[in-house]
């Protein structure tokens, strides 16, 4: 970092508070659905010359925009412990899907800088595009998609279901699958490992003889890292005997 008496000064790129940690293949910066319907904080860090005696004035910048969407002022003397600063931008400037950039500039006694660029996602669809999924997939070899104990011990006490790939999966996605009444709440969770692959797991032995003789209905929601929730898959129906 330079100097102000060197006319530069690099300035950090702006904090984007609460967005979701970044992996290979994730939406950069995903901001939680949570926070869509309130101000944005972002955190403005602090720099090297930040008791320079002078009047600071402080802008947001917003997707390339020139004109500020927020600014601040700040009389010398200058406290540091006022920095890092949160500014906040408020939530109708995104209230579309997308990617967004945020960066600052600082006035420092008639002397302008400005930050480097971060950005952030925001992702308003649901998994699937907010449309029931397809049917969960069971083996071939479940004959009338009946389960039974010979199908358990031949096959490890478990039965593989499939679940096909959808419009808009991302790793990170979350399947809830729900074996039993077509009203049942308590669902089996698994997360989406990547973006092209159906998603395969087993149901265990156990689950299945809790639920019962009789018929069942298997089904699954879907729900995105972003915390958008689709609707309920088509309903398998199911057929549990000699339990």
């Amino acid at each position: 970092m330079s100097n102000l008496n060197d006319g530069v000064l690099e300035l950090a790129r702006p904090e984007i508070i609460g967005v979701l940690p970044n992996f290979p293949g994730s939406e950069n910066n995903l901001l939680p659905r949570a926070l869509l319907f309130e101000p944005l904080k972002v955190a403005i860090p602090t720099w090297q010359e930040l008791e320079s005696p002078a009047f600071l004035t402080l802008w947001l910048g917003w997707n390339g925009q020139t004109l500020p969407v927020t600014e601040y002022y700040f009389e010398p003397p200058i406290n540091p412990g006022l920095f890092p600063y949160t500014a906040e931008i408020a939530p109708q400037l995104f209230s579309q899907e997308g990617e967004y950039e945020v960066h600052y500039k600082l006035d420092i006694g008639g002397n302008e800088y400005v930050s480097h660029l971060n950005t952030f996602t925001v992702d308003r669809t649901p998994p699937n595009l907010g449309n029931p999924g397809p049917l969960p997939l069971f083996p071939q070899d479940l004959i009338d998609r009946t389960i039974t104990p010979e199908y358990l011990v031949a096959h490890n006490d478990e039965v593989e279901v499939t679940i096909a790939r959808y419009l808009g999966q991302r790793p990170c996605d979350v399947i809830t699958f729900y074996f039993g009444a077509a009203t049942e709440n308590n669902g089996l969770q698994i997360s989406v490992h990547d973006s092209a692959s159906d998603t395969v797991f087993k149901l265990k032995g156990d689950i299945i003889r809790a639920k019962g003789d009789g018929d069942h209905f298997a089904f699954y929601s879907l729900n995105d890292r972003a915390g958008n929730e689709g609707r309920n898959s088509r309903y398998q129906p199911i057929r549990v005997r000699g339990m």
